[in-house]
């Protein structure tokens, strides 16, 4: 509708920016005055602060360009959200893996390795704390904090223009797309294979459980894990070889894990919600539910999606954790901490296929389950280790901390994830998805 009136592509793509941008700008011009207080406190110069705000605006300026580029060419959402994430995450890792490299290894130009570097998104926060941060990978190349800044900068216009060129094209019909309709054709065969290959998948899967082959028409799906894990691997890896500190130090491994972890649980929230939510929306429950399917089969089915997608990139992540671990704990703390790692994965599963059938979009759902699910005993676990900490001092330790944050984790898993949301997507799955 917006294409009959006299309204352009750059209107619209402005416009959208402009809307979506407002809660993310205020809530980066939020954060800002608390980057002055170490100023305040001495140590850090005024000039590093003002750098840095700078940077974060840049970032999130190509962030959101990035994302209307993609959600332009891209008419499903959870697919252009996932796609943004994954090339800012890209962006990230792989630039600063082949820089170090070609550094490093190839003993290439350094003008070249520092454009390469500068390719990275987190290359100039590392250039401005590199005071503070002496172990950072920035190999033997002199930094250039501005080169990194106006690439990124430039990229964001180039893709903003980009969007606003392609978006009057994309509502028409493939057939005049041209080059557009062909690459997205290319990107959907490259995901769901040729005719033969979607055969095989199908069979294969059909004999196990027919909703199972409905959740993972995407075959490549389990590869996208692996590549997160070789990415965040390749990328710790590059670290310590340049920074010549051990692998597994205490200092930065068990956060790592933390965060990993963290990332690992929302994704199996988000893929767990979204099938059901997408389904229902497009009325495909429904018919699903006029076949002599079960609601018990439909809900195994996408419990074995899930476990094909994600059950042996959990285990190998989890034996790499428990090798960089062991070194330090003693193995029951490791193994209570991983056994809550897996029940936390059963309950927000659980919970976000009972929020994804009954809340109006992805996101909402997607929230609802890791505040429940993480947030929610996460933050009970911070007030109650500083409580203990500070009436306990040295008698409250690492392994006494583990303890008390999977006993929390242990009682919101069974209590919010086990019982409450399995037992009302049993008894009410049919009810709640004819509605």
């Amino acid at each position: 509708m917006l294409f009959l009136t006299d309204l352009q592509g750059r209107d619209v793509i402005w416009g959208k920016l402009a809307a979506t941008s407002v809660n993310a700008l205020y809530g980066l011009l939020a954060i800002l005055p608390m980057l002055v207080i170490p100023l305040q406190l001495g140590g850090v110069a005024g000039g590093v602060v003002w750098r840095v705000a700078l940077i974060l605006l840049n970032t999130l300026f190509f962030s959101l360009a990035l994302g209307m580029y993609i959600s332009t060419i891209n008419k499903d959402e959870r697919v252009a959200v996932a796609a943004t994430v994954g090339l800012l995450v890209l962006s990230a890792i792989l630039p600063w893996i082949t820089g170090f490299f070609l550094d490093q290894y190839l003993a290439v130009d350094q003008r070249l390795a520092i454009w390469v570097f500068s390719l990275s998104t987190p290359y100039a926060f590392i250039i401005c704390l590199a005071k503070f941060m002496p172990s950072a990978p920035m190999g033997s190349a002199t930094p250039n904090l501005w080169l990194s800044v106006a690439l990124y900068h430039l990229a964001a216009w180039w893709l903003l223009w980009r969007a606003a060129k392609i978006l009057p094209q994309v509502w028409q019909s493939d057939a005049k797309r041209g080059l557009l309709g062909r690459w997205q054709d290319a990107l959907e065969q490259w995901g769901y294979g040729r005719a033969e290959k979607r055969r095989r998948h199908r069979a294969r899967l059909l004999d196990r459980n027919p909703f199972l082959w409905h959740a993972s028409r995407d075959r490549l799906k389990p590869w996208y894990v692996w590549l997160l894990l070789v990415s965040v691997g390749g990328t710790w890896a590059a670290n310590h070889l340049d920074s010549r500190s051990p692998f597994f130090d205490d200092d930065s491994f068990l956060p790592a894990c933390a965060i990993l972890n963290l990332f690992f649980k929302v994704w199996v929230a988000s893929e767990a919600c979204v099938r059901l939510m997408s389904d229902r929306q497009a009325g495909a429950l429904e018919l699903l539910l006029s076949t002599p399917l079960s609601t018990g089969e439909i809900i195994h089915g996408q419990w074995l999606a899930l476990r094909r997608q994600f059950l042996c990139p959990a285990i190998v992540m989890l034996a790499v954790e428990y090798y960089g671990l062991h070194f330090r704990l003693p193995f029951l703390p490791i193994a209570t901490a991983m056994l809550v790692f897996m029940l936390d994965i059963g309950a927000i599963g659980w919970v976000s296929l009972w929020l994804g059938l009954r809340a109006k979009n992805t996101a909402h759902a997607l929230l609802i389950a890791t505040a429940l699910v993480l947030l929610f005993p996460a933050a009970v676990g911070v007030i109650l280790t500083v409580f203990f900490d500070a009436l306990l001092g040295p008698g409250f330790t690492l392994n006494a901390t583990i303890y008390l944050w999977c006993a929390l984790g242990l009682v919101t898993d069974v209590g919010v994830g086990y019982f409450w949301a399995r037992t009302q997507l049993r008894r009410r799955f049919r009810q709640v998805a004819l509605k």
